[in-house]
């Protein structure tokens, strides 16, 4: 009886050890794998060359220098192809003019 209980303690230490060195060299592949990722994403910034903006119309150079750096500054290396005013639409005067016309209905109850 002490024979099967020392094999089976045996088993469960050799089962122990092997499940440990699995977790090691799998934490060691993705270890590699991401600094692997990271030089490739670094040399794909350092290659890449940001053209300069072309400016049309009343757009300011400051404001188009702010806008790009904070682009980078949330999604990385990117470049800016078009930037214009806002359209004006009048959905926002036709809603407001509606709420206030609205608010001075009779509630018949």
């Amino acid at each position: 009886m002490t024979d099967l209980i020392i094999k089976s303690l045996g088993m469960y230490g050799l089962t122990i050890v092997i499940s440990m060195l699995s977790a090691c060299l799998i934490k060691l592949i993705v270890v590699v794998i991401a600094k692997s990722e990271d030089r490739r994403k670094q040399a794909r910034i350092k290659a890449e060359k940001v053209p300069e903006p072309a400016l049309t119309g009343d757009v300011d150079a400051s404001h188009v220098a702010a806008i790009s750096a904070a682009v980078f500054a949330v999604l990385g290396s990117h470049r800016i192809v078009h930037i214009e005013g806002a359209r004006q639409t009048p959905s926002w005067a036709v809603e407001g003019k509606l709420q206030h016309h609205t608010s001075h209905n009779v509630r018949r109850t």
